[in-house]
């Protein structure tokens, strides 16, 4: 697995603590893989390299938000996500 960093953010670019970050892969079953984000609006979590990973966020007073990604074999990621209201 390859470690991801994650950033979610508000729409003025704030970050959003307790955030719930899910992910899912087309390529490789994967269970239930979920974790808040941090104060400064972060989380890592681990993908399959090789794959297409769906990443879902959701946070109480936003609407829900999902982005797709491909991660390659020796790549690491830092990605953001903008949620709205």
């Amino acid at each position: 697995m390859i470690e991801i960093q994650l950033r979610v953010l508000d729409p003025e670019g704030k970050p959003v603590p307790g955030a719930r970050v899910m992910l899912d892969s087309d390529t490789f079953e994967m269970q239930d893989i979920a974790a808040l984000t941090d104060n400064a609006g972060f989380v890592r979590l681990g993908v399959f390299p090789n794959s297409i990973t769906r990443i879902a966020c959701v946070a109480e007073g936003y609407k829900a938000s999902q982005k797709f990604l491909e991660v390659g074999e020796n790549q690491s990621e830092e990605v953001e996500i903008r949620l709205r209201r």
